[in-house]
């Protein structure tokens, strides 16, 4: 039987959801322990005057559970699939009205195995967001539960493990992007990850993605070039730029936000060799963790980064 946490449980819930969403993202390779700790106090600080406005907390009688705020499954500790089918008609009676675009009514989705169908609670015409981690069974078991649509990827790797076998026919460097640089990546990047999600996200135009893709960046780099803890570096090859590589550093790791070859340099194993030249920089400065988003249309860079030893440590899903 599932049932809705009481404010008197808020508490409790909090500590054991804070514990549990840290586990889950060190386990699946995301952050260290140190951040790991970090994380769990601070999503505990969130839970200090009750749950957030909109959220929802459903236990079962075992006292596994999932947080869900409009529109998003924020984290989850149920894995029996038996148990969906009542728990998302629960989900579909915390939103007013629910349903799809088309019918206003929850959404039926197929379930596991042939099950009867498990209803997944949408605003109307919105999306119902969440993650699987890798490692982690009950957000496997909500993938498994849901006809849902691959968004976006995070792949991770430790970098003294990463490997490169491709050799690249130029000579490749990095150097500090100037202004000019950044503006000309910024420009290129949005209109490249725009294309990218035009499959991910119907219903949205390629100029509307571009935009929000730019107005995103330069939200997270106020100084441009000179933004503290962002890498923005050109790639170099025999004396032009041939693209450029935005990480943020995060003390020992370091998140690749956007790396990109111009069209008329592409085909000579310069992502590779940028990458390698990174890693080695990195190595030196005592940074032993990578990671990547990528959109889940980029196969290509998703090969490129696999080869090399990245794994995927977490899966972001919609359902319609």
């Amino acid at each position: 039987m599932i049932r809705e946490i009481r404010p008197t449980e808020v508490r409790s819930w909090a500590v054991r959801a804070s514990a549990r969403m840290a586990h889950v993202r060190c386990q699946a390779g995301l952050v260290d322990k140190a951040l790991a700790r970090q994380l769990e106090s601070r999503q505990l600080r969130r839970f200090t005057a009750g749950l957030p406005r909109g959220a929802r907390v459903f236990l079962d009688e075992a006292g596994h559970w999932l947080w869900y705020m409009p529109g998003k499954i924020c984290a989850v500790d149920i894995d029996d699939p038996a148990e969906w089918a009542e728990l998302t008609h629960r989900l579909a009676a915390a939103e007013v009205p629910v349903g799809s675009r088309a019918s206003g009514g929850v959404v039926q989705r197929e379930g596991l195995a042939g099950s009867a169908g498990v209803a997944v609670a949408t605003a109307p015409g919105g999306e119902l967001q969440f993650s699987r981690f890798r490692g982690d069974a009950a957000s496997t078991a909500l993938a498994g539960a849901v006809d849902a649509r691959l968004k976006s990827m995070e792949l991770v790797a430790q970098l003294p493990a990463i490997t490169w076998h491709e050799h690249h026919s130029s000579t490749v460097s990095l150097r500090a992007m100037s202004s000019v640089d950044l503006y000309d990546f910024l420009r290129v990047t949005a209109e490249e990850l725009a294309a990218q999600q035009e499959a991910t996200h119907p219903g949205t135009s390629h100029r509307e993605l571009a935009v929000r893709a730019r107005a995103r960046a330069d939200r997270k780099l106020p100084d441009g070039v000179s933004t503290p803890g962002h890498l923005l570096l050109s790639i170099v090859a025999d004396g032009r730029v041939a693209g450029g590589l935005w990480a943020e550093t995060d003390g020992g790791r370091v998140r690749i936000w956007n790396l990109l070859v111009y069209p008329e340099f592409q085909g000579r194993g310069m992502t590779r060799a940028a990458l390698s030249a990174l890693s080695s920089s990195l190595i030196l400065e005592g940074i032993t963790f990578m990671s990547v988003p990528l959109v889940a249309t980029n196969t290509h860079a998703e090969q490129i980064f696999t080869s090399a030893g990245f794994v995927r440590a977490r899966e972001s899903y919609a359902v319609r």
